[in-house]
């Protein structure tokens, strides 16, 4: 990334404010650059310049909110949006913004009550209507929860009233087929593809759809119960009786709660021929084999993905302490940009880098299932090892994902998973040396198994 002087937008921003200082258009439009570039300090700056000339401009604490928010400064940045609905009772976007604060701070009834406010004065807030479909559902609230979450699907519904796509599925039984497309990341669709099973034996035909994105998925996801075919042509629709997301399966199903497994684990199983060749390649190594994911895709055109993967990620240098812990044979199984981190590691044990092997996630289940422990912050990963029922161990941030819950070790639908919270929001300190114990007890424990 440059400079922000070297942007000439920014540049050229600074230089009329050189002769305009109480410009309070051109301070929110330097606020708005810098927060694009993740530049929170900069972006604060640039708010409290506007505040110490206008200091009860409603916009300028409205943005420099936001970006306390961002920057993981929680408790002032709801004292200030709080200054802002005062301000403005009737301002939607602050109630949303408020409900997005409590979250992070693990706040959830306060976030619903903030959400709710922010739909009574704009129904058709979407994300709102997201934050609180998600709040409800990190509280185990999953009757309101599923509701909720639906109303992200009207454009759907909308395509299929005017008959581009077929009706969208309720649950019904159907003599023909059902098409099941993906939807999310690659996480979510390894996640709620389970439920496949269950939606199968209320059709006749169960065609699961995925467009190119979701290639990398389609040889595993071709071991799943209750799927007759796996399509990516368009053409799959045009014979299907209804259709449906496979993140509204659980709404479809009778609103299905994420603390009882829906169906057997492992749902997911890899390919011998490719699991026998990782055997014999991994046969001399006598450690405890783990693998390890440190670092999510940042998705880098979308702020709201960009700044979610940096508070999931961790730098590999940050990860020594349980990278040291003796008796462990480390295999890297991170792909994209981290990967790169591991030229400039020095470590008392080394990662073997697999990323040039990994072409698709039927290799990673492979590779996987020749493992004893994947350990690893909230990536697809985590949840293709939770599927295919090895033991995980999931690095989770503070502001932790709504199926996640807000607390507690364990996650029903992967009873292999065991959850390593973040006391704090931003924290990982903490978290890496709880990890490095158990790992360094989890070696002990095998020694002593193994006998002498």
């Amino acid at each position: 990334m440059s400079t922000p002087s070297s942007d000439p937008r920014i540049a050229g921003l600074r230089a009329a404010l050189a002769q305009h200082p109480d410009a309070i258009e051109a301070l929110s439009q330097l606020v708005d650059l810098h927060v694009a570039r993740l530049e929170w300090d900069e972006a604060i700056a640039a708010c409290d310049r506007a505040l110490a000339h206008a200091p009860e401009h409603v916009g300028a604490k409205y943005k420099k909110s936001f970006v306390l928010a961002m920057r993981g400064d929680l408790e002032p940045a709801a004292d200030l949006m709080h200054e802002v609905v005062v301000a403005m009772p009737t301002y939607a976007p602050a109630w949303r913004n408020l409900g997005a604060i409590a979250t992070w701070r693990n706040d959830m009834a306060g976030a619903v009550q903030s959400y709710r406010r922010a739909l009574s004065l704009q129904a058709d807030d979407m994300d709102a209507e997201a934050g609180m479909a998600q709040a409800m559902l990190a509280m185990r609230d999953f009757g309101n929860g599923w509701e909720h979450y639906e109303a992200r699907a009207l454009g759907v519904h909308a395509l299929a009233k005017r008959g581009a796509i077929p009706a969208p599925w309720r649950g019904q039984a159907l003599s023909g087929a059902l098409i099941v497309h993906g939807e999310g990341g690659f996480g979510d669709v390894i996640q709620f593809a389970r439920l496949a099973a269950l939606a199968r034996r209320r059709v006749g035909r169960l065609v699961l759809f995925l467009r190119d994105y979701y290639a990398p998925l389609v040889e595993v996801l071709s071991t799943l119960e209750g799927v007759d075919a796996i399509a990516s042509d368009r053409e799959a629709f045009r014979d299907a009786q209804a259709a449906i997301s496979v993140m509204s399966l659980p709404y479809a199903l009778g609103r299905l709660p994420l603390d009882v497994a829906p169906t057997p684990v492992p749902y997911l199983r890899s390919d011998p021929q490719r699991r026998e060749r990782w055997r014999a390649r991994l046969a001399p190594d006598r450690g405890l084999r783990v693998g390890l994911v440190w670092a999510g895709d940042p998705r880098s055109n979308l702020l709201e993905h960009r700044t979610m993967d940096r508070r999931r990620s961790i730098a590999l240098s940050a990860l020594r302490p349980l990278l040291d812990v003796a008796g462990v044979s480390w295999h890297s199984l991170q792909k994209g940009e981290a990967a790169k981190e591991l030229a400039g590691f020095e470590g008392r044990t080394s990662i073997v880098d697999h990323a040039h092997e990994l072409g698709d996630f039927a290799d990673t289940a492979a590779l996987v299932d020749e493992l004893d422990l994947v350990v690893s912050v909230d990536t697809a990963v985590v949840h293709l090892a939770g599927a295919l029922g090895k033991p995980v161990w999931l690095l989770n941030r503070f502001d932790s994902c709504w199926r996640w819950g807000t607390s507690g070790e364990r996650a029903a639908w992967y009873p292999a998973m065991r959850i390593f919270r973040q006391v704090r929001f931003g924290a990982w300190e903490p978290v890496i040396h709880h990890v490095a114990n158990k790992l360094g007890q989890r070696v002990q424990h095998r020694r002593a198994s193994s006998g002498p």
